[in-house]
């Protein structure tokens, strides 16, 4: 965008509490600051009290801020003023032209952010009005992914205190926190009361919870060999614990398994009305059908990469999600020297993204795991991959590049996946 564009450029340090703002003319000149607090009244207001400052309409106001969603961000676009993503990174990078001792203070972010507004606005994002339901997909993402984190460390605990006294659960097939273990604890929760476990008694909770592909004498083996020598009171200490930990493990299970109810409802009625489907429905149609695209894959790309969907840039897909390498050194500099100059292979060295969005990083490893496991092509795919030297990283990383670049192609020709196409990805070259 060109400056004649916006008659005032405005940075919002953005608070907790307050939100410190400094207003520029065209000629980088300081207009006004002033300081906001944060409650309705106060973020209400804001837009009045610039187009007042800079004595022009809220379309003519260019603002840059830290932070791409929040009430103040949703205020300045309702009153159209134009909104400008600023990284936080970035905003380091551009205060160090107006200050080379590296301080830092709420006025002089206020003033960096809006200088950048005015002086590379075209390398700043602008923040566009979000799809109605998309908050909510967000937070079901969100929630899906804490309550995965915690599941995961309270299985931690779990094995921590049968590896205290109770080694012999550990050595049973499956999760140390799946369901059937877990009642097979409750019936004995020590060695002494393990050794004495009856046969039926293994075969009804193996029974309950469908679980074949463990038989009931294998279990009572298990459970019946040489305990552990412990000192007095561990035991104790350890059923202690274990006991506070499972109603933890089912309640943390049964709601995670309503966050995932709930997704799969968002999904089903993304955009949905009673005429027909809108383009967002086909888009979650298209997306589904890809191998290995879940519910938990296609609810993060919705919501982490809902734009970049909707313009079917691959490139910043790729970007955003981590998939795509950074060079940190040139051809000439990572050149071995121990070998003749004629001979030498001046090639770039490139490593994982690290900036980039965790949970999209995270959806990308397990849509490439899912792919390779259902799907003879992409298995195929990430074998080649092995074999060339690749980690298991890269080439999941790899492999979910190529997903991402099939994904686009299959997005914008507006068609499924077809897997009789070898070379389907190619179509988004």
């Amino acid at each position: 965008m060109e400056d004649e564009e916006f008659d005032a450029f405005v940075g919002v340090d953005w608070g907790e509490e307050e939100y410190e703002v400094c207003v520029l003319d065209r000629r980088g000149e300081v207009l006004k600051r002033n300081r906001i607090a944060h409650s309705g009244e106060a973020i209400g207001g804001l837009a009045d009290w610039l187009a007042k400052t800079a004595t022009c309409a809220p379309d003519r106001i260019a603002v840059a801020i830290e932070i791409k969603r929040g009430a103040l961000v949703t205020e300045l676009m309702e009153r159209r003023c134009a909104v400008f993503f600023c990284n936080p990174k970035q905003s380091d990078r551009f205060r160090d032209r107006h200050s080379l001792s590296g301080k830092k203070d709420d006025r002089l972010d206020a003033f960096v952010l809006a200088d950048a507004v005015l002086k590379d606005r075209k390398i700043l994002r602008r923040i566009e009005r979000s799809h109605p339901q998309l908050p909510v997909l967000r937070e079901l993402v969100k929630q899906h992914h804490d309550l995965t984190t915690r599941a995961v460390a309270l299985g931690h605990q779990l094995r921590a205190q049968f590896h205290r006294y109770f080694p012999q659960m550990l050595q049973l097939p499956g999760a140390v926190d799946a369901a059937w273990k877990l009642d097979l604890w409750e019936k004995a929760p020590t060695p002494e009361k393990a050794a004495r476990l009856r046969r039926t008694t293994v075969e009804k909770v193996l029974k309950r919870r469908r679980i074949r592909k463990v038989t009931a004498a294998q279990v009572v083996e298990t459970l019946r060999q040489p305990k552990l020598k412990v000192a007095s009171g561990v035991t104790e200490a350890a059923v202690i614990g274990i006991r506070v930990l499972l109603p933890q493990i089912t309640l943390v299970r049964e709601q995670r398994r309503q966050v995932d109810r709930e997704m799969e409802r968002a999904l089903e009625t993304f955009d949905g009305d009673e005429q027909g489907k809108s383009s967002e429905q086909r888009d979650v149609e298209i997306l589904r059908q890809l191998p290995g695209a879940g519910r938990l894959v296609v609810a993060t790309l919705l919501a982490e990469a809902h734009t970049e969907l909707r313009d079917r840039d691959y490139q910043e897909l790729r970007k955003l999600s981590g998939v795509a390498p950074v060079t940190v050194a040139t051809g000439k500099q990572c050149r071995r020297k121990k070998r003749p100059a004629r001979h030498r292979k001046h090639k770039p060295k490139v490593r994982r993204r690290l900036a980039r969005n965790a949970k999209l990083s995270q959806a990308m490893h397990f849509w490439a795991a899912g792919a390779a496991t259902h799907d003879p092509y992409w298995r195929a795919r990430l074998r080649d991959q092995l074999s060339r030297g690749h980690s298991m990283g890269t080439a999941c990383r790899n492999l979910a590049d190529s997903l991402l670049r099939t994904a686009c192609a299959c997005l914008r020709d507006g068609t499924s996946y077809d897997p009789s196409k070898k070379s389907h990805a190619a179509l988004a070259a």
